[in-house]
């Protein structure tokens, strides 16, 4: 039984929820039945989609684009003033493949404040994004980036520095979006 609702709970967030046209009323389901803990000023866009109740944890002042994917199985934590582009994909798991039953492995995903996820950037299980980190568009990362760096290809690897100064706030929380 325990089971059944567990993934119920699932269904019900991912396919329904996440295609409810109105913010806050997302914000509240993701806080109060998923467990997340979502900070304030966050805005996440329709389309998302996640793997577990509780396990993910949003900053202030974040912004998390349409159809972003996350395997929070083990968990993911994301920092404040963060902005993640369309169709992101954040996986806490893997498989391994030397293992004869092929079990499933799971890492935390930890992303720093200020950090820029570009258009369909894909993060694996145990990287660390360090604060002010971009991620290119279509970049695979598989390993930690440090603070500032911009990285970018399959896999990334550093391609320059970001600016050290980052003030910036995101805004965004249309009311039909």
């Amino acid at each position: 039984m325990k089971n059944f609702v567990y993934n119920l709970l699932l269904y019900i967030c991912n396919h329904w929820v996440s295609n409810v046209p109105i913010l806050s009323f997302r914000l509240w389901f993701y806080r109060n039945l998923m467990g997340f803990q979502i900070g304030r000023g966050t805005c996440i866009m329709m389309g998302a989609r996640f793997s577990a109740p509780r396990r993910l944890k949003v900053g202030n002042h974040c912004v998390i684009n349409e159809n972003c994917c996350f395997g929070n199985r083990g968990e993911i934590e994301i920092g404040d003033c963060v902005v993640i582009a369309a169709d992101c994909h954040l996986r806490s798991g893997d498989h391994d493949m030397n293992d004869p039953e092929f079990r499933t492995r799971y890492e935390k995903i930890s992303i720093g404040d200020h950090v820029f996820l570009g258009l369909r950037a894909t993060v694996l299980k145990g990287v660390i994004l360090g604060r002010g980190a971009v991620v290119c568009a279509c970049a695979l990362v598989a390993k930690p980036v440090g603070d500032y760096e911009i990285v970018a290809g399959v896999p990334a690897k550093k391609i320059a520095e970001r600016a050290k100064n980052l003030r910036y706030k995101p805004e965004w929380g249309p009311l039909f979006h």
